[in-house]
């Protein structure tokens, strides 16, 4: 019985390895009864005639094969900030058994990692089909699911999921981490058992079922590389001189602007550059440049009513202040 329910155990893997790696086809459901019969025919020259003699009936029930697997299916480890929130890896999750399941979505932080990778909330989503990449939000947004939920499969089915992460702060450039996404049978009789494992009444409509090669789990890690920064810039009014010495913005008035960049995370950035097209009712004051109060040139920065100042290559975390003035027309 055992070598019988093994050899049947690797005739349906070999199927499922099949479908993984090329086109789907069909699979026999559990329950599903096949006969066989096989015929002898047979001459006898002393009587002229041909006899048939039919063997007697072989038959057996298809049991129920419960397998998975999680590959994770990003190109290379994804580029995120330190800190970061909501950075999304991909996984496909099979279900490779022939009869629909359900299974535990889990995703974990690996331990070891220099970058640390906290699950979000919510920690998971699976796609939807109606628009490729993780949607958040808006009409083709995805299933949100909390970590650890469990998610119905039909038999075959393949699902794409998104395991979405925040990443600690005062990570180095370059750090790694990563998180593991664990597909578990929500059949908790399933846990832990061998391959090739028969448990009886468990399965579809009370049939018995075979564990297949996962043992009740199955797991794949993918990982984040710190080479990001995460930019923000502001603009405001610093401050206002109008024409008696005061404060109020009126014709002649003088303006002082303040714009500034906030880089946080780890990275380098290049071509760092800052363009400022001034209102049509502003006009640039010459001579008014101050990059993080050093004075600048007017010469190459200043075009018409544009201002356009290069801060050049920089390093994450910085912060980058530049002033000017304008007078109101």
């Amino acid at each position: 019985m055992k070598l019988q329910m093994k050899r049947w155990l690797q005739t349906i893997a070999a199927g499922v390895l099949l479908l993984v790696g090329g086109a789907a086809h069909a699979v026999t459901p559990p329950g599903t009864i096949i006969n066989n019969v096989a015929r002898v025919t047979y001459t006898m020259p002393s009587l002229a005639s041909t006899f048939t003699v039919n063997s007697t009936i072989a038959t057996f029930q298809v049991l129920e094969l419960v397998d998975a697997r999680v590959q994770w299916t990003d190109t290379s480890a994804v580029i995120v900030s330190s800190p970061d929130t909501y950075k999304p890896l991909t996984f496909k999750v099979f279900n490779l058994g022939n009869a629909a399941h359900s299974f535990v979505l889990t995703t974990a932080t690996l331990p070891g990692g220099q970058a640390k990778a906290t699950p979000s909330t919510p920690a998971l989503y699976v796609e939807n089909g109606l628009q490729s990449g993780l949607q958040l939000t808006g009409p083709n947004a995805d299933l949100s699911l909390a970590n650890g939920s469990v998610v119905d499969f039909a038999a075959q089915e393949v699902k794409t999921v998104y395991a979405v992460s925040d990443i600690a702060t005062g990570a180095a450039f370059n750090a790694q981490g990563a998180i593991t996404l664990t597909a578990r049978s929500a059949l908790t009789s399933i846990q832990g058992a061998a391959p090739g494992t028969q448990l009886s009444g468990v399965g579809t409509s009370g049939l018995d079922v075979v564990v297949g090669h996962f043992g009740g789990s199955a797991k794949a890690d993918g990982g984040y590389i710190v080479q990001g920064a995460i930019v923000s810039t502001n603009k405001r009014v610093a401050g206002v001189v109008d024409t008696t010495g005061g404060s109020k913005a009126g014709s002649g008035s003088v303006v002082t602007y303040e714009v500034s960049i906030v880089a946080q995370g780890t990275g380098h950035l290049s071509d760092v550059t800052i363009t400022d097209p001034l209102p049509a009712q502003t006009e640039y004051v010459a001579s008014s440049l101050l990059l993080d109060g050093v004075a600048l040139p007017d010469a190459g920065r200043v075009s018409g009513n544009t201002i356009t100042v290069v801060v050049g290559a920089k390093t994450a975390p910085f912060t980058s202040t530049l002033q000017f003035k304008a007078r109101i027309r």
